[in-house]
């Protein structure tokens, strides 16, 4: 037996000596690496310890794992090559497939369907894979027709050229159009260079700076105009447009779109020419145009020219028969020639008013009729028609009366213009009204902080207007009743003034009318509103010719003053007015003759005729106010030209007043006593 190892030496060997019972490996004293196994037997008191070499005790055990080693080897490569039988057999369709999609993708047919060999999963997907070739075929099919019209298209779309161009300038496509553009054939241009074919010389170094930028920044080159040439060395002009695409390999190629500019050049060219052609005879007409205008210009000239002569020679005689008439009715006279004296007056007057209606429309046709702007009263205009057409309703027994609201008290306008259109209305419905009522109304229809439109209204019970003649009433020469055989009479040119004079007024007119009834004719006037202004103006003679004339009498009686006027007759009747009042009266018969008069007398007002030979009344006004002591003294424009162009001559020159022939005595003696009144209170303040 052998000894034990010394403690510490093996630590199996320890733990045995101290009554360990198992199984342990650990190597001997001679180095042999043993399976040892320990067991106490108490009954004998003895601990047993066996011991056998790991090589012997494990070679059992070693042979069993090396056998079951090579069973397992074999098994795995037994379970290995079945699964491989297995997967084989059952990839076999989609190997297949794979094979059959290969060789599609290499091949340019179409695709076609797979086989299904199985109704199991494998065959479900290749049905997919049948379902997705079938998009795809029908796909690229789409994709070869897309491009098959697409390149017939840029092969045959006419007057569109398109070539396309490497970057180095080959020409890669050339279409039909480009063919007939350029005189090249395609087979020509194919794989030509572009600078060679169709970019004159003194553009080259410019396309190829622009073909660098672009192949640097991937932009195309900017459209435009070009001139271009052809094949025959012709400049060609073209609108060119380009695009860049790339190849399979991704390479940039550059495709231009050149249309052919040589007609619109040449229509353009023609334009031009055409222009410079219009211009000479847009010039030509111009002056044409011009020596019409001025010969309008001059025929309305003429035409002023011949009312003012006009209005001049029959105001004339008319001053002297309503002069007359007046100074025999201040005589002793009869009451039979007292009436055919009225008569005359009343023709006279009415002649008068018929001169004064046609020359407002020919100065309102002209443009020469110019409104006032004054302060004014709507209910004085209408006591002043009442007050002037009274009489004439009364001697009808129509009633005549006045109807109106409340107005601002800072309207302006034209009082005599409202009053002439009121009167023209009044007059008619007095004319047309047998019995009942004429009523003058005047009612604000809309207001503002600026102005106030005014509807003025006549409305009268008579015998009204027959619908058919309502579309003619306020033309010019028109009345309701146009036939020879009139029983009212009248010229038609009252309605047609009150339409001018309303439409100046920015407003309207019409009627509203029953036959047997009566009408009611109506126009509008914008009024403006403004600061009032205190004015002083001459009376209207509506206070009296007495009164005015026995205020001259009473304050002026022996105040010296100067007439001129070249018609001895309309000299004489003013003459014996003034002298009447009591007034000094001195004549002359022209300008020259008045100079001199005041040259040798102090007169405290003038009375100057406009038109006078040698010398006019203007020019002598002129001279009369470089006289001292003369700056101030009235001098009052007596004429029988009515426009406002006379008018402002005459104050231009530095007359003071204007009073239009035939002298009314009423006018003449408010005006005399206005400016004597005026001078004399002009007077006291300088004194």
């Amino acid at each position: 037996m052998n000894s034990l190892l010394a403690p510490s030496m093996n630590p199996a060997v320890d733990r045995y000596q101290q009554g360990y019972e198992g199984s342990a490996i650990y190597v001997n004293t001679r180095g042999v690496e043993v399976l040892t196994s320990a067991k106490g037997i108490p009954v004998a008191d003895w601990y047993i310890v066996v011991s056998l070499p790991t090589a012997e005790a494990f070679a059992p055990i070693r042979s069993m794992q090396e056998h079951m080693l090579l069973a397992t080897l074999l098994l795995t490569l037994l379970a290995t090559g079945l699964t491989w039988w297995i997967l084989r057999r059952q990839l076999a369709p989609l190997l297949n497939t794979a094979r059959t999609l290969a060789t599609m993708s290499e091949s340019s047919t179409p695709p076609q369907a797979l086989p299904i060999r199985r109704p199991d999963e494998i065959g479900q997907l290749i049905a997919g894979f049948n379902r997705l070739l079938d998009s795809l075929g029908q796909q690229k099919s789409a994709l070869r027709e897309s491009e098959a019209r697409f390149r017939l298209l840029m092969e045959d779309i006419p007057n569109v050229a398109v070539q396309g161009y490497t970057l180095q300038g080959t020409v890669i496509f050339w279409n039909r159009a480009s063919e007939l553009l350029y005189g090249y054939s395609k087979a020509e241009a194919l794989g030509g260079d572009l600078f060679e074919l169709i970019i004159p010389p003194e553009m080259k170094d410019g396309v190829r700076g622009a073909m660098q930028a672009m192949k640097q920044t991937g932009e195309p080159i900017p459209a435009g105009e070009l001139l271009l040439q052809r094949k025959d060395g012709s400049p060609v002009p073209v609108f060119s447009s380009h695009a860049v695409t790339h190849d399979h390999g991704g390479v940039p190629e550059l495709f231009c779109l050149d249309i052919d500019l040589s007609a619109r050049k040449h229509a353009e060219a023609e334009l031009e020419q055409h222009r410079h052609h219009l211009e000479e005879l847009v010039r030509s007409r111009t002056i044409e145009l011009e020596q019409a205008r001025n010969a309008a210009e001059s025929a309305n000239l003429a035409k002023s020219a011949f009312l003012a002569n006009m209005s001049h020679e029959i105001r004339t005689p008319m001053n002297a028969i309503l002069g007359m008439a007046h100074i025999l009715r201040r005589g002793d006279v009869t009451p039979a020639q007292a009436e055919r004296l009225q008569q005359i007056d009343t023709a006279g007057k009415h002649l008068l008013a018929l001169i004064n209606d046609i020359l407002d429309l020919s100065k309102i046709e002209a443009g020469k009729f110019v409104l006032e702007d004054a302060p004014l009263a709507i209910d004085s205009v209408l006591e002043n028609v009442r007050s002037i057409l009274s009489e004439r309703a009364r001697a009808k027994g129509i009633k005549l009366q006045v109807e109106h609201g409340v107005f601002p008290p800072d309207l302006y306008g034209d009082a005599t213009r409202l009053q002439q259109a009121l009167l023209n209305y009044a007059t008619n419905a007095i004319k047309f009204t047998e019995q009942g009522c004429v009523t003058l109304r005047a009612v604000a229809q809309d207001k503002t902080a600026d102005a106030v439109v005014v509807r003025f209204e006549v409305q009268d019970s008579g015998i009204g207007i027959a619908a058919e003649a309502l579309s003619r009433l306020f033309s010019t020469f028109e009345q309701a009743d146009n036939s020879t055989t009139r029983k009212y009479g009248g010229t038609g040119l009252g309605l047609a003034i009150t339409r001018r004079l309303a439409e100046m007024m920015d407003g309207d007119v019409g009627v509203d009318t029953t036959p047997g009834v009566g009408s009611t004719f109506w126009f509008t006037a914008r009024l403006a509103r403004k600061e009032a202004l205190e004015l002083i103006l001459p009376s209207d003679g509506t206070d009296g010719v007495d009164d005015n004339e026995r205020l001259i009498g009473r304050r002026y009686r022996g105040c010296r003053v100067l007439l001129v006027d070249d018609e001895p007759i309309n000299l004489d009747i003013t003459r014996f007015l003034l002298e009447e009042c009591g007034l000094l009266v001195d004549t002359a018969e022209d300008g020259v003759g008045a100079v001199r008069q005041v040259r040798s007398a102090d007169y405290a007002l003038i009375l100057m005729d406009m038109q006078m030979p040698v010398l006019d009344g203007v020019e002598a006004t002129r001279q009369i106010r470089q006289i001292p002591g003369y700056l101030k003294i009235p001098i009052v424009a007596m004429t029988a030209n009515a426009f406002a162009e006379d008018k402002a001559r005459c104050l231009e020159a530095g007359m003071n007043g204007f009073l239009i022939k035939p002298i009314d005595p009423d006018r003449v003696f408010s005006t005399v006593l206005y400016w004597l009144e005026r001078d004399h209170r002009g007077s006291e303040a300088n004194n």
